[in-house]
């Protein structure tokens, strides 16, 4: 695709990577500027947006393997403030219409714990004065709950005074005491990435598909448009502008270790299968009998008719990065595959067993999916940097461009999309002094 730009004085905005945090990033601009003062570009075909680790993530709001923890809670906090807003709009009240309509459904839920917490909240999550509804609830207070359901919506004469809705949505499964819960949004990233694709065009985004001549940089049927270095995307997508009036948004996730030579960022292979059975809570356990660091067990609504149920936390495993399998789906899995599928499946009945405990792998898996959370050691990088650009004919010497890092959210970056838009914005607005 090309553009003519001859006569175009607005600054120019060009986006690497196509994820929520792309996606995110160029709305946000075009709400807040407008495209009568900028263009903004993601450097991507459109097809592509649906082709990344976004597109098939489970989409619960809720931090997770994802630093610097006073950032993160800014970013998480404006984030769940807009998915409630959305979430509201669209009439989603937990009840999974909102997930097949904007794509963001309000649930309640819980992850549950091995013991109390401590008395002074030190282990509590640092988030929580942020969502509405948290609080702890025991065992025995879910018990006696179950005894005085009423079939309503309100406080149930149990210890905790919590909402009927609040209680039902957990369960203890043996070896648990205690669950936190709170009200949280549930992301059905397809209908959301269709909705924010549709809206990003409509401010006046435009999407420009990656031009090579040998084909080593194009896009394949499970990846996004790979760039070796900005240079390059200077000389395809800015060569006749002036270099103060373009900026690079750079949200390309694990693409910054080539990029930008960044080996602090790391795949963390996450798997999770699809499965034929809706549910209108979230439940996550991550120690005890179903859980640990790196096998976590979860279950969250996905739509109106399936639920995601996972997962892994495999740091540096990117051995099967982006592939999509299964039942009806791809390609056979493979026999170690195949035990992963049957040990989610025998964590989840476990952890929801009025769901899942009378089903059998291959009555329910009906999509498995993998893909690689964008882990940095460091934490997340945004930042705007004036980047040095390497002496060469037409251009002069000690020329620099404007780039705006936002990669490295973990299994956080749907959780902290927005608030990482809003200031990513900030920077732009800066750096092109937008006013």
């Amino acid at each position: 695709m090309t553009f003519d730009n001859t006569s175009d004085t607005r600054p120019l905005v060009l986006v690497l990577g196509c994820g929520i945090s792309g996606l995110s990033c160029a709305t946000r601009l075009l709400e807040l500027h407008g495209a009568a003062r900028l263009r903004v570009r993601i450097l991507a075909a459109e097809a592509d947006a649906y082709r990344t680790t976004s597109y098939g993530c489970g989409g619960l709001w809720m931090p997770f393997h994802i630093d610097p923890v006073d950032q993160v809670r800014v970013w998480a906090r404006q984030t769940y403030e807009r998915l409630l807003r959305e979430a509201a709009a669209e009439g989603g009240d937990g009840g999974g219409g909102g997930l097949d309509a904007s794509g963001v459904g309000l649930f309640y839920g819980g992850k549950l714990l091995t013991a109390a917490p401590a008395a002074d909240g030190g282990d509590l999550p640092y988030w929580r004065e942020d969502v509405r509804d948290f609080c702890v609830i025991t065992r025995a207070e879910w018990q006696t709950h179950r005894q005085h359901i009423d079939g309503t919506n309100r406080a149930m004469p149990c210890a905790c005074r919590r909402p009927a809705a609040q209680l039902e949505a957990l369960h203890f499964p043996d070896g648990y005491t205690h669950a936190i819960s709170w009200l949280t949004a549930v992301v059905n990233m397809p209908v959301y990435i269709t909705r924010l694709v549709e809206r990003f065009k409509a401010l006046g985004g435009e999407f420009a598909a990656p031009s090579t001549s040998d084909g080593q940089g194009a896009a394949s049927p499970t990846t996004s448009p790979q760039f070796h270095s900005f240079e390059e995307v200077l000389t395809q997508y800015a060569a006749q502008e002036p270099l103060d009036r373009v900026l690079l948004i750079h949200t390309t996730g694990l693409g910054a270790r080539e990029l930008c030579r960044d080996h602090q960022v790391r795949p963390a292979r996450g798997i999770l299968l699809r499965v034929r059975r809706p549910v209108h809570c979230f439940l996550q356990a991550e120690g005890g009998p179903l859980g640990t660091a790196t096998h976590p067990t979860y279950i969250i609504p996905r739509n109106g008719q399936m639920s995601s149920c996972g997962g892994t936390v495999l740091l540096d495993d990117d051995a099967a990065a982006y592939r999509h399998g299964g039942a009806g789906d791809g390609e056979p899995l493979n026999d170690t595959d195949r035990a992963i599928r049957d040990d989610i499946h025998r964590r989840c009945a476990l952890l929801l067993p009025s769901v899942f405990a009378h089903t059998t792998s291959g009555d329910i898996a009906e999509v498995w999916w993998d893909g690689l959370r964008p882990v940095r050691d460091g934490g997340v990088r945004l930042e705007w940097e004036r980047r040095p650009l390497p002496a060469e004919e037409g251009r002069r010497a000690g020329a620099t461009v404007h780039v705006v890092h936002n990669y490295g959210h973990g299994g956080g970056g749907v959780t902290v999309s927005w608030g990482c838009a809003n200031a990513c914005a900030e920077l732009v607005r800066q750096a092109l002094k937008l006013g």
